[in-house]
């Protein structure tokens, strides 16, 4: 009579292998570019809070017949102003948005114009190639834009 064998035979492994494999090469993109559009989700999420925060500001700005460059309070924070809009830095449209630098970095880019502020989320790969830019006006009564999204490096 024969022992009984306990285990798998090297085939039975092996061919569990290659099943694991198969499926690790067709889940795995699919993971990767489900963190791609995570990441530009973050971004317009956030670039939906920088458009209401920057028109909120400004009607308290013009509803309290403040100055141009004074500062507004929301929610208990003091954002600074410039031509009735929140600032393009972090104590202007980055204060009046709530946006956590533990979530997003906030950039000067050298390409960028001047009066803005690149707000990017990082884990892509390349923070700098991931980001939307908010810019102030530069004329009292015009809005500012924040338009400009690049997500090549997401």
């Amino acid at each position: 009579m024969r022992g009984t064998h306990i285990g798998f035979t090297l085939i039975e492994l092996v061919v569990v292998i290659v099943i694991l494999g198969i499926l690790a090469a067709v889940a795995l993109p699919r993971f990767v570019t489900f963190a791609r559009e995570a990441r530009i989700a973050k971004l317009e999420a956030a670039r939906g809070a920088v458009g209401t925060a920057s028109f909120l500001a400004n009607s308290m700005s013009l509803t309290n017949g403040l100055a141009p460059n004074a500062s507004v309070t929301l929610e208990g924070a003091t954002v600074t102003m410039s031509l009735s809009y929140p600032t393009a830095d972090t104590a202007g449209i980055v204060v009046a948005a709530g946006l956590s630098p533990k979530d997003y970095s906030f950039l000067n880019l050298p390409s960028a114009p001047a009066n803005s502020v690149a707000i990017a989320a990082p884990g892509g790969s390349d923070v700098t190639q991931c980001y939307f830019l908010y810019t102030s006006p530069t004329v009292q009564g015009n809005p500012p834009d924040f338009a400009t999204i690049v997500t090549t490096g997401c």
